[in-house]
């Protein structure tokens, strides 16, 4: 056989390292690098509603066995459905999958790291953990996980009810709990126009049994976030007790230590977080005008802080550069959002789709178009408030507001309402250095002086109050511990300089937050009508509610249009290490069992993958092929999965996965956990 020409050869070379991996042909065409990530340029006369644009997540409480079984050729039926369900957990904001019989739990990585406390070695922040005997597995305070044991539809008992639908649901929820063991728990939730009830059993014993090196999480990258190609090998392995004794579970997923192929069909099932699919493009365009770009302001310059503080201060916390890594995150979702919502496809689709929906709805009346004329008149209300959202925005977000003044607005609002200052509310603020705690201070003050309008009184007012070091330093509000002393005496300084700049800020404020609250509630009870009128004009019930309620996902494994060429749908460790070897700036070190990793590591072998499932949020449930079998742990998604939030683009949306293969490739060869994957696998791993 002739030699491959040499662009072939090179190209395989390049390949390898980026760890790329072409698995197989995929016959989407190759993407212009002038297309906008989110979708073509085509005419808006052109653009059309999709049938899946709110989304394919099926619900658990009816799901589509049918379109399942004709769409990939598979058997669906309630028994599957049982396995999937009792064999997915909920974690603290992530998912997980249960893998032995023996109550073996994985999940992401970032899943566990986020609930460490704050007295956690921090050995165990940074290094891997691995119980090589059941007596050696962690307790984990802050974890817990919960399992769905009934689904019922509940419908009828919330109509019968004389009361609104969502008091009837609460009402209904308190009377079902109060026939639960103290283990379970209900939760009655809204879907499209029915309501069902997820009831759970919890487990609060979750010990840890693995945790990778963190650096191999993050890849050597700050914002590995919502990337692709992506090499971070984010897993951990959990274990769920019951009365002290590993919990046994006849059902749980089996490993396809095969993983899956390119085209397969695959079934990605979690619990996501909540979308805003249902809305109308009225609102997406305020989002987009408005809030959006208020947040990203915001994001930027906490992130800009974060920055400059890690990088001067010489005794910085690493967990401030645990936060500058959730901000910049933070801040490449809000990014891609509002991307999302300017690409003019986006918009037009939006709006097809809700014109579309008032030409199918004709015949049930003017309802269906006088919600979405309402809620247009809506944001035009919202619009005239647009000036004081941007100004007072940092306080209805406070996750990044000065710690100084969040705590002082906290202690005037209880002095002008007759209340007695909530010591817990203090103590709840965490603590800022004084150096971030000014800066955010700044910000505020410049956000209020450009968009309150320089001569207004309010900002007038500003001018007078101190410099922002000197008034964190001066203020009594500065710290928790100095601000509970002053309840704990009764009153606080009545010239205490943080005090000062509430009151000249409080009242318009008050006012602002009034005004604001109400049109989020009308907003609220119209988005909830237009939603009920999507499920009842879809073909199939897909499901969007509030809470996080497990979901089912359908979709293949499956590449993607990216940078004029096309993603392919796995990576390699080839990949990893490219990562690892470039790092960035501020990347934690990565240790010797990586850097010079065991001569058995192939690095051929799959990493991670994507597939065109639609499950935003859900990180760390399980993948499935269509045999149930587990072949990969989900982790992230791409960056357009993030502009899903609002539409569903399969073409372009992808959850990014670990591929099985890459699990058990680096427990073997890299962790020696030969016990771990003996359980996972139920066999000894290979020693060829």
């Amino acid at each position: 056989m002739p030699a491959p020409p040499l662009s072939s050869r090179l190209l395989g070379v390049l390949l390898l390292l980026t760890g790329v991996a072409l698995l197989g042909p995929d016959p989407a065409p190759a993407q212009d690098r002038s297309v906008p990530r989110f979708g073509p340029l085509v005419g808006p006369d052109t653009v059309e509603a999709g049938p899946h644009d709110v989304g394919r997540v099926w619900s658990f409480a009816r799901p589509p066995l049918d379109y399942l079984a004709e769409t990939y050729d598979v058997p669906a039926d309630e028994r599957g459905l049982q396995l999937v369900r009792r064999s997915t957990m909920r974690l603290p904001d992530c998912s997980g999958a249960l893998v032995s019989s023996e109550g073996l739990l994985l999940t992401a990585a970032r899943c566990v790291r986020s609930q460490l406390s704050s007295t956690a070695p921090e050995s165990l922040r940074t290094a891997a953990f691995l119980a090589r005997r059941p007596a050696q597995e962690r307790p984990v305070e802050a974890l817990y996980a919960e399992q769905v044991v009934e689904v019922e539809d509940v419908t009828g008992r919330v109509d019968s009810l004389a009361q609104g639908t969502s008091a009837a649901a609460a009402t209904l929820q308190k009377t079902m709990a109060e026939d639960l063991s103290p283990e379970q728990r209900v939760e009655v939730v809204p879907e499209g126009d029915r309501y069902v009830a997820y009831t759970y059993r919890r487990y609060d014993d979750v010990r840890l049994v693995f945790l990778p090196d963190r650096s191999v999480t993050l890849s050597g990258a700050l914002d590995q976030q919502l990337s692709y190609p992506q090499h971070a090998w984010d897993v951990a392995a959990l274990r769920v007790y019951r009365d002290g004794t590993p919990l046994r579970a006849p059902e749980h997923f089996d490993l396809r230590t095969q993983g899956a192929r390119p085209g397969d069909a695959v079934f990605a099932v979690g619990y996501p977080g909540d979308l805003m699919r249902t809305g109308s493009a009225e609102q997406g365009a305020f989002r987009r005008d408005v809030t959006l770009p208020a947040r990203r302001a915001s994001l930027r310059a906490w992130t800009d802080h974060l920055r400059t503080y890690t990088d001067t201060a010489a005794a910085a916390a690493p967990s401030w550069a645990d936060s500058l890594r959730s901000s910049r995150g933070g801040l490449k979702v809000v990014q891609a959002r509002q991307e999302a919502l300017e690409n003019d496809y986006v918009q037009d689709r939006l709006e097809a789709r809700d014109e579309q929906l008032r030409r199918a709805a004709e015949d049930e009346g003017a309802e269906v178009g006088a919600t979405l004329d309402s809620l247009a008149a809506l944001q035009a209300e919202k619009r005239a408030l647009a000036d004081q959202y941007r100004g007072f925005s940092f306080l209805l977000r406070p996750a990044h507001t000065s710690a100084t003044l969040r705590r002082a607005v906290r202690a005037y609002r209880a002095q002008q309402t007759g209340r007695d200052v909530s010591t817990d509310a203090l103590r709840a603020v965490p603590e800022q250095p004084i150096a971030l705690d000014a800066a955010r201070l700044d910000d505020h003050r410049q956000r209020l002086r450009t968009h309150l309008g320089d001569d207004s009184l309010l900002v007038r007012g500003l001018r007078q109050a101190a410099p922002s070091p000197a008034l964190v330093r001066q203020s009594v509000f500065s710290d928790p511990e100095s601000a509970l002393e002053a309840v704990q005496e009764g009153a606080f300084p009545s010239d205490d300089p943080a005090l000062q700049v509430v009151s000249v800020l409080y009242e318009q404020y008050e006012a602002f937050v009034d005004a604001w609250t109400r049109l989020r509630e009308r907003e609220a009870r119209l988005t909830d009508a237009l939603a009920r009128a999507r499920h009842r004009m879809a073909d199939r019930p897909v499901a969007r509610p509030r809470s996080r309620s497990l979901r089912l996902a359908d979709g293949r494994v499956q590449g993607y249009p990216y940078n004029g060429t096309l993603a392919a749908p796995f990576t390699t460790f080839y990949g990893l290490y490219g990562a690892l070897h470039a790092g960035t700036d501020g990347s934690p070190a990565v240790p010797d069992r990586w850097a010079t990793p065991p001569r058995a590591l192939d690095r051929s072998t799959p990493l991670t993958t994507v597939s065109s499932t639609d499950l935003v949020g859900a990180h760390g449930g399980p993948l499935l092929n269509a045999s149930l079998q587990l072949v990969g742990i989900q982790t992230d998604g791409n960056v357009q999965s993030a502009g899903g939030a609002y539409l569903f683009l399969p073409d372009r949306m992808r959850t990014v996965s670990v591929d099985v293969r890459g699990l058990l490739e680096g427990l073997t060869s890299v962790y020696e956990a030969d016990a771990l994957v003996e359980e996972l696998t139920g066999s000894p791993p290979s020693t060829e």
